[in-house]
Order: C-alpha cells, then structure tokens, then sequence
C-alpha cells in the first residue's frame, strides 16, 4: 500500500508540474488536470436492536489525474485513499472512436441511472441500497460508449476489479454488460429519462457471490442490515434494470428497479432478489440540474451569498430473501436538505427511517433505527 501511495503521490506531483508550467518539448500534449474530492460524514443513531457507533467518519478522499496524451486518447488516474485502504477508481486510456469513445481499464460496469452518476452529485448522501448491493460499480475491462442529445448507449467487456484477487491458476470472471438509454422530450428545460441495462457473468474459478449494504449510511460502516453472507457454487449472475426520471426546472422525479439473477451448479436451487428505489426532490431557490451522457449533473449556485437550496425524499426497498438465503429485507423512508454553498462546496444532511425485516445483524429480528446522517464536502 505504501508503494502505491507514493507512486500515485508521484504522478500527482507530475501532473502537477505539467498543468503549471507545461512541458518544454514544443508542441501543447499532454494536456493534464488534477481533481480531489474529500467527503467527511457524521452520524447519531436511534437505536432499535441492534448497536450502532455514533461518530465521523472520512467517506471519500479521492485524488485524481486526467487528461488528453494527444488528439485523440486520453488518460485518467483516480484513486481514494479514505480510512481503510488505498483504493483504484478509475484507471484507463480512453480513445475518440466512431461518434463514440473507447474505455480501456478499469471503469463503471454500465448499469443504474444512479449508479453511473457521481457521489459528489448526488442528491442524497448515500446511494439507496438496491443500487449498491446488486451493481457491480468498478471493474476491469473494455467498453464504449456512445452519446447523443437524445439518446445513447454504453457496452463493457469485464472481468474482476482491481485488488479483489488473482492468480494461483484460477479462471478469473468474464462478464458483458450493456445500458440504453433514451429522453425524447428533451426541450424547454425538460428532461424524459427512459433507460434499461443488463449485465450477465460467468463466475468461472471464483464462484460465489455475496450481496448486502448498509442502511444507507457508513459510519459505522460494520452493520450490514442486509446481507446474504458468501453464497457459494455460483456458475452465473443476470443482473437487469429498469430507470425512469423527469426532471423540469427546480423539480426532479426519479425511480429505478433492478433485480439479480443467480444460477447455482451445485444442485442448489437458483436465486432471484430484487429492489427499487423512488425519489423527489426540489430546488427552493430555482436552480436547475444538468443533464447529459445519460445522468444527472450537480447544481450550480446562482446566489453566491445565498447560495442554492434543495429539498429531497426517498423510499427505497430491497429483498435479499430467497430459497435457502436469509438475507433480509429492508425498506428506508429518506428525507434530505442540501446547501449549495458554492460550485465546489455542500452540506448535506438526511434522516434515514429504517426498516429491517428478518435482519441478518439482528439474529433474524426486525430492526427500525433512525439514522441522522450529515455530510460536508468539496471538490477541485
């Protein structure tokens, strides 16, 4: 890990030295840009059953590069170094290809409206449970992804992600997934937002699965509400999903359902879970998110003083019971404010009302704490 920090210290001094004083070679390559993201959560819990930790905790610290080799490829190095551990994010070229562009490394696996968005946009602090136990997020391969006004779609070759394994002979995970999404009553302000995405895989060698979240907030980030625990004899995954939002002005309406399917070759019967999430939220001082390449953008203040103020709820559910799993069952009623307080600094702060049936953590009791969750941070 500590060689990993300095090298990326390194490249990060290097791009450094590049994006102020340029390089001495003559022509204007590379082009390259630092960013830095840091997110810091506090959190006190009303408790049900189950004992939670109060406290703060560092949820993001990701330092960044990116930038353009030459016309036509580009690079981006991402990686957080939050509490835990040295962790890689984006890691890839990209290259101009056809109308379109080429992923090489380590990328999202191109599923979710949420999901594809980015932590620093989002509405709320965390993202809703069924997006984050059943997405795969970050992993190794190749994709391409095309983008118009209206319409667009994204593709990914993959296997595993990076530091999650491999080597000692065993047949890493092949996987293929794919996300099309269309808005025909882009105009006006408006914004129609249909899409569906699926993504299958062969487990091969690493055959088993485990699938679980938090509820919905990380400080203590040890109590998984849901989890079905390491589900082995696993040959393949189908994961699909469903995304619709409208968005017009301040206003924003949005829902998605995903569902995983998992095949078992060990003469243990197939497995199916599912979950969505629906959300509203609503800009009291007029402002207006951005939309393109298929998600939601941040806010931008218009009131440097006041800055911009948003309102926000959700409900999300997820069932990870099936046949012989007993996952658990959750459902959370989030309710959010947001202050904008500049294009690169927000506050944030939720109350989580969760709803845990036959919880795992709980010995197979239901649990219902209330969670208040506040977040500060910013980015470059």
């Amino acid at each position: 890990m500590k060689k990993l920090f300095l090298l990326t210290l390194f490249l990060l001094v290097l791009g450094l030295e590049n994006h102020v004083y340029g390089n001495d070679t003559g022509d204007q390559y590379p082009h390259i840009q630092l960013h830095g993201r840091f997110q810091l959560d506090a959190a006190l819990h009303d408790e049900d059953n189950t004992a939670f930790g109060d406290g703060l905790r560092a949820r993001r610290i990701r330092m960044a590069m990116s930038g353009d080799l030459d016309p036509r490829w580009s690079f981006m190095l991402d990686y957080d170094f939050a509490e835990e551990a040295v962790g890689a994010r984006f890691v890839m070229l990209t290259r101009k290809l056809g109308g379109g562009t080429l992923k090489i490394g380590q990328l999202k696996v191109p599923m979710s409206l949420s999901g594809q968005g980015g932590s620093f946009n989002s509405t709320f602090i965390e993202r809703s449970s069924n997006v984050n136990a059943i997405t795969d997020f970050f992993r190794m391969g190749v994709g391409y992804h095309y983008h118009s006004r209206f319409y667009g779609a994204e593709t990914m070759m993959y296997s595993r992600s990076m530091g999650s394994g491999g080597g000692g002979g065993d047949d890493m995970p092949i996987g293929a997934a794919a996300r099309v999404y269309a808005n025909p009553a882009r105009h006006d302000g408006m914004v129609t937002h249909l899409g569906i995405s699926g993504a299958w895989e062969n487990r091969r060698d690493y055959d088993f699965i485990r699938l679980n979240d938090r509820p919905e907030a990380w400080v203590d980030n040890s109590v998984m509400f849901i989890d079905t625990d390491r589900i082995d004899g696993v040959n393949t995954t189908f994961k699909s999903g469903l995304e619709l939002a409208f968005h017009r002005g301040p206003f924003l309406l949005a829902a998605e359902y995903l569902m995983a399917d998992i095949r078992r070759d060990s003469g243990s019967p197939d497995l199916r879970f599912d979950g969505y999430h629906a959300e509203i939220s609503y800009v009291l001082t007029g402002e207006s998110r951005g939309y393109g390449n298929g998600v939601f953008g941040g806010l931008r203040p218009e009131n440097s003083t006041l800055g911009a103020w948003e309102v926000a709820a959700r409900w999300s559910s997820i069932d990870l019971r099936d046949e012989d799993i007993e996952g658990g069952k959750q459902e959370n009623l989030t309710l959010g404010v947001n202050w904008y307080a500049t294009d690169s600094i927000r506050f944030r702060a939720n109350v989580i009302f969760a709803d845990a049936t036959e919880s795992p953590v709980a010995s197979g009791a239901d649990d219902s704490p209330t969670i208040y969750l506040l977040r500060a941070q910013y980015h470059f």
